[in-house]
């Protein structure tokens, strides 16, 4: 005869929990630094320009262009962090964004390929991490 401990679901609904836990705090993490960055992309762009390969003057324009996209995608993004499972479309939505910014970083070209790396990495570590948290919660339910 089976132990009735194994037979209940209590193992996945802490993995669960632990996966989502995860998700959350490197999301939040994602989220505090890259608003904090963008906050200075837009209080200073000329500190920015310097890293780019465009003239100073011309980037600036685009510098703020950044950071106030990273401020809105991360505003949106701000409703799912708070229950990522039940509020998923503010993150499924907001992934594409974070693609376009990358982009966005990328063309600034310069040291600005570093955030567009950066976000690139940031977009599909949290997509892997969103799956095995979505995947965890589905399958400890019966």
């Amino acid at each position: 005869m089976a132990d009735p401990l194994t037979l209940t679901i209590s193992w996945t609904r802490a993995a669960a929990d632990r996966q989502r836990s995860l998700f959350k705090w490197v999301f939040g993490l994602v989220l505090a630094a890259e608003t904090a960055f963008a906050i200075a992309l837009v209080l200073w762009p000329a500190w920015m320009a310097g890293f780019t390969d465009g003239p100073t003057a011309g980037a600036t324009l685009w510098i703020r262009c950044a950071g106030i996209l990273w401020l809105v995608i991360n505003v949106f993004q701000l409703i799912g962090w708070f229950d990522p499972i039940y509020q998923r479309w503010p993150f499924i939505v907001g992934l594409p964004w974070r693609v376009v910014l990358g982009v966005l970083c990328a063309v600034l070209g310069g040291s600005a390929w570093v955030l567009a790396i950066s976000e690139f990495i940031a977009a599909a570590g949290l997509s892997l991490l969103y799956w095995w948290a979505l995947r965890a919660e589905l399958l400890c339910r019966p």
